[in-house]
């Protein structure tokens, strides 16, 4: 019966993780199937997947198929790989037209976001707003003169449009003092408030982990309930208030564990940010809103979540953050496996789809981006580049596409291997 459930559980999750993927490069290759029909490239075949083909069915001059590997997709054109004489291959066409051919996969995927994030605004009838709700009593806020009712319009002077961006700066700013700008009775107000640690679990003596905050992610790092936490960056713990100062005082963006689990020693890592949070004292007002706010909030969601990913990106080049942050296919996969509730996938199939479109646009063979790159050097130069020279740096670029996926996979396989 339990091998039944198991099995069962895993059917299920494949399934979902098959859905999610399958539908996200549905539609970006979507995008690049209808606007070549537009502009009159032939298109030889509409590919879900990769290898050998389970289904196939051809109408006109185009195939559609489904193949035997999931992950994945094409649109086939006529000379998009190699030259063609026909007068509609893809090579025969203007640079803009293919252009708008490779762009038209991650705007799908960046408009399926706002979409998907609309449609949850709709359904739960509104979404937090920048308007305070309430403040706590004895707060550094409070005490400043933040009162409900203020709407919040500026962070350290950055304009504010969500409630997300507001979590972000607190976070980002923590052991600092924040100027708040709120707009009160149609006058603008500043205060200055220092935001205060609450770590993202709760402890009971002698130092044992009781619970973790939901949402948090901490529990997927590595992090359960009944762990006694043995020391932190070096510094053994023998309290749970030295728990909280080792990480109110710690500099370090990295915190490194030692828990007892089982009557057994782990070491885990963590990102400063799962481990704490910095809060000013007020909450976040619900506005059910009309279509014209609930589509705002989407779409600035969406440049907010963009924002994210650039700080990321920047903090994982300069070194701030290590590669084994960045998560691949199967740390993705494990990620919709891990979604229970409907509503989160639909969330999460956002947040996928949005990297999905962002991270293709990136000027990198062979990604989108890359041909985009290509073509704009096409359009300085005024002739295409030889066919030898552009393989080549699709060759490169695609090297080094899988020494990153192989990169990303290890990190996904030491997750899954030792955060159990």
């Amino acid at each position: 019966m339990e091998i039944a459930s198991m099995i069962g559980g895993f059917t299920l999750n494949a399934i979902k993780v098959i859905l999610v993927f399958g539908f996200l490069i549905f539609i970006h290759e979507l995008g690049h199937f209808l606007v070549a029909k537009k502009v009159g490239i032939k298109v030889h075949e509409f590919a879900l997947g990769f290898g050998n083909k389970l289904w196939s069915i051809t109408k006109g001059e185009t195939t559609y198929s489904i193949r035997l590997l999931p992950i994945g997709g094409f649109v086939r054109m006529e000379g998009e790989e190699q030259h063609s004489d026909d007068e509609r291959s893809f090579n025969k066409k203007t640079i803009g037209e293919r252009m708008a051919v490779v762009f038209a996969g991650p705007l799908m995927n960046i408009f399926l976001a706002v979409l998907i994030f609309f449609g949850l605004n709709m359904f739960a009838m509104g979404y937090y707003s920048n308007y305070i709700n309430t403040v706590e009593e004895k707060s550094q806020a409070y005490i400043a003169g933040v009162r409900p009712g203020d709407k919040i319009i500026k962070l350290n002077d950055r304009t504010i449009r969500i409630w997300e961006e507001v979590k972000w700066i607190m976070r980002s700013n923590y052991n600092k003092q924040v100027k708040l700008t709120v707009l009160r009775n149609g006058e603008p107000k500043d205060f200055y408030v220092d935001p205060y640690m609450k770590l993202n679990f709760q402890m009971s003596q002698p130092n044992i982990v009781t619970s973790i905050e939901e949402g948090t992610g901490l529990d997927r790092l590595g992090l359960k309930v009944g762990d006694k936490i043995k020391s932190i960056n070096g510094i053994t713990i023998n309290s749970s208030e030295q728990v909280e100062k080792v990480i109110r005082e710690s500099d370090s963006n990295r915190l490194k564990f030692v828990i007892e689990r089982n009557s057994k020693i782990n070491e885990k890592e963590f990102d400063a940010p799962f481990v704490r949070q910095y809060l000013i004292g007020f909450t976040s007002t619900i506005i059910k809103g009309d279509l014209k706010g609930l589509f705002y909030n989407s779409f600035w969601k969406n440049i907010f979540i963009v924002k994210i990913m650039l700080s990321e990106t920047y903090r994982l080049l300069t070194g701030k953050v290590g590669m084994e942050q960045l998560m691949g296919p199967v740390g993705i996969a494990t990620e919709i496996s891990n979604t229970q509730k409907f509503l989160d996938l639909f969330q999460l199939g956002a947040y996928i789809s949005l990297s999905l479109g962002i991270a293709n646009l990136i000027p990198f063979p062979p990604l989108d981006g890359g041909k985009i790159l290509t073509l704009s050097i096409e359009a300085i130069r005024r002739k295409p580049l030889k066919p030898e020279n552009e393989a080549m740096i699709s060759m490169v670029g695609f090297s080094l596409l899988i020494l990153l996926l192989i990169v990303v996979s290890y990190n996904d396989f030491l997750r899954q291997v030792f955060n159990r």
